[in-house]
């Protein structure tokens, strides 16, 4: 009798915690709306700019430096024109990278450009994506 009684109180505090983990990781991958807006009001409508990623990762010593209350690793795809045959524009979907920190009460965003950007988006755990992702047939 006692040995249900374990494993009853096992499976429910196993499910307890499988819960508040769930629910934790489906809020702590909710940017917020103004960086949100902040993001996207880089991009033209015509552009078609989507989140495709969006984590909230633990600061690197570079952004406590700078006061980093928040951090976020966010890759937007969106509508681009890539070089075509004759020099022709081709539409074509592409992304790019973007660090979002809150420091002071304000978000900032930075594109992840150079080596060291990258070495420290991998560093920070996000995911890399290509900048372009897809090209047009034919």
């Amino acid at each position: 009798m006692k040995i249900q009684k374990t494993n009853s109180l096992r499976k429910a505090i196993l499910f307890l915690a499988l819960a508040c983990m769930l629910t934790l990781a489906a809020c702590g991958n909710k940017l917020p709306q103004e960086a949100k807006e902040l993001i996207l009001g880089t991009f033209d409508p015509d552009e078609r700019p989507n989140l495709h990623y969006v984590a909230q990762v633990e600061p690197l010593a570079d952004d406590l430096a700078v006061g980093a209350e928040e951090v976020w690793c966010v890759n937007i795809t969106f509508r681009c024109y890539t070089a075509g045959y004759y020099g022709r524009g081709e539409l074509s979907t592409c992304a790019d990278s973007r660090l979002v920190r809150l420091i002071d009460g304000q978000w900032h965003t930075a594109r992840v450009v150079t080596d060291q950007d990258r070495a420290n988006w991998e560093a920070r755990g996000c995911e890399s994506i290509d900048e372009v992702i897809a090209l047009p047939s034919g």
